[in-house]
């Protein structure tokens, strides 16, 4: 089984390579499921492009967006990316 700080590593690697230009990305969460077979690892990035919608907050110029990876824990393989909607 990997350990915290491989699947960590494995998921920002995997995210580097599906998304290119990737701009101050940070950690946010990490969680090993319950039965121990899958990492969920939680990474965010800043979206560079200005957010120009009458609806965007004042002063807000441009969007963190958050994912989740899915990295099985005995392999290290990353078997999925989805968006992370903040409750």
């Amino acid at each position: 089984m990997i350990d915290v700080k491989e699947a960590v590593a494995r998921a920002t690697q995997y995210m580097g390579e599906v998304f290119h230009d990737l701009h101050d990305l940070q950690l946010e969460e990490v969680e090993l499921s319950d039965d121990d077979a899958q990492w969920y690892i939680t990474l965010s990035y800043l979206r560079l492009e200005p957010l120009e919608s009458p609806l965007a907050p004042l002063g807000r110029k441009y969007e963190r967006v958050y994912k989740q990876i899915i990295v099985d824990a005995e392999t290290g393989e990353c078997q999925s990316i989805k968006i992370r909607q903040l409750q």
